[in-house]
């Protein structure tokens, strides 16, 4: 099982980076293979990787769409991303993992692209130029999404 922290400033109040990355300290084990982050003024992503599909690095995550103006952290499995891949002709992979067909697949067909997935996931986009995040998880609930919302910052894990 992976992990990941997601915080998103809502105000103009200091990031603590310090704070934010001994919190995602206490998931670490859920992702022992590779931990990776992300900094920006919109976003911040840390990533704790468990390598099951894709065991290369080029499945690793937080993981940018093909323009980059989507970036994705994703833990799960979508069952049927070969399908998918054929289905809506995703080429150019860099990788093998369902994480790199879902953020391509979001790019093209926003959340229509949701009722086509099967599996166990969640997930949390964020989008560059609108400005926008949006948090998945599988409609039974099987991975779990954690967030926390004040005035101040949004944090999902």
């Amino acid at each position: 099982m992976c992990g990941f922290v997601v915080y998103v400033p809502l105000a103009h109040n200091k990031f603590n980076k310090k704070n934010f990355i001994d919190s995602a300290r206490y998931i670490a084990h859920r992702g022992p293979d590779n931990s990776s982050t992300f900094f920006h003024d919109d976003i911040n992503l840390i990533f704790h990787r468990l390598r099951i599909r894709d065991l290369s690095a080029s499945g690793d995550q937080p993981m940018f769409s093909y323009s980059k103006k989507n970036i994705i952290v994703f833990n799960g499995e979508i069952y049927n991303s070969e399908k998918l891949k054929k289905k809506f002709n995703i080429t150019k992979l860099k990788s093998s993992s369902d994480t790199e067909i879902l953020i391509n697949l979001y790019e093209r067909y926003g959340l229509n692209i949701i009722n086509e997935l099967e599996g166990m996931f969640a997930f949390v986009i964020y989008n560059f130029e609108k400005k926008k995040i949006i948090a998945v998880r599988d409609r039974f609930g099987i991975k779990p999404l954690y967030y926390y919302k004040n005035n101040d910052y949004l944090i999902f894990s």
